[in-house]
């Protein structure tokens, strides 16, 4: 083997070995983003929930405020400013 063969063969595993590891590394950043995206997501969905939740808690507590009169319960929701 000459020495300028070696020297060829020493460039190509260190080529191999950097874009392994590059490969590494982008798989790695794909596999963090797309676990990132799911936690948002549940953590969104959560988040709906809760607001879900209270809206309810909170319209019927305007009702029961209201003696469950629909008339006063849209003219008090209405006297608030307009639902979007």
């Amino acid at each position: 083997m000459f020495e300028g063969e070696e020297m060829n063969y020493k460039e190509e595993i260190t080529k191999l070995i950097r874009a392994s590891y590059d490969q590494g590394v982008a798989d790695a950043k794909q596999e963090a983003l797309a676990a990132l995206e799911k936690t948002v997501a549940i953590m969104v969905a959560a988040e709906r929930e809760k607001a879900k939740h209270n809206e309810e808690v909170l319209m019927n507590a305007l009702w029961k405020a209201c003696g469950d009169d629909g008339q006063l319960v849209e003219a008090t929701i209405e006297s608030q400013g307009e639902l979007k």
